[in-house]
């Protein structure tokens, strides 16, 4: 059985190239010690021509190439603010690249920034996990498990309509 692959993304630029290698390494190890097959852009880069690693564009799109091939991508703790590290968030979004790891988690992200355990009656709403799965699923692959857990752990309410368990949820005002 062949191992999914995991593209690594990070912050490189205004790094030290030491520290750079080492965060990547230390992420490499860890989507290894979950079965995985890292793949590592820092190592990449060593090993493409000195024309298409001195130039930004084509870096940037034969990284994206290697991207396009992986079965997830792993964010890599810090690196919001990195160019090139969104550019390849985004990519694995618009083309169904699992991100499989992010900091903060883009579930948490996500969630926080549509729902409220509490709030004005008006925007209160009795929704299953599934249902909110689905309403964010254009955001992120997620599963309705991951979600419930989510809600258990951020302190939303339950009520059981028809033997089915619900979350009470608020929507924040500035999402409309």
């Amino acid at each position: 059985m062949e191992k999914s692959k995991i593209y690594l993304s990070g912050k490189v630029r205004g790094i030290d190239k030491e520290e750079v290698k080492k965060n990547f390494a230390t992420a490499a190890a860890e989507v290894t010690r979950h079965g995985w097959e890292p793949v590592n852009p820092v190592v990449l880069v060593d090993e493409m021509e000195k024309e298409i690693a001195g130039n930004e564009k084509r870096l940037m799109l034969a990284l994206l190439a290697e991207l396009a091939d992986c079965d997830g991508i792993w964010m890599i703790d810090g690196w919001r603010g990195s160019r090139g590290a969104a550019c390849e968030y985004n990519f694995a979004l618009s083309s169904g690249i699992k991100v499989v790891h992010d900091d903060p988690p883009i579930l948490d992200q996500t969630l926080d920034s549509l729902y409220s355990p509490f709030g004005p009656t008006e925007a209160k709403m009795i929704m299953t996990s599934a249902e909110i799965a689905i309403a964010i699923d254009e955001t992120i692959d997620v599963d309705a498990k991951d979600v419930a857990a989510w809600l258990h752990d951020n302190g939303f309410s339950t009520c059981v309509a028809d033997g089915t368990v619900n979350w009470i949820v608020y929507i924040k005002d500035d999402f409309f």
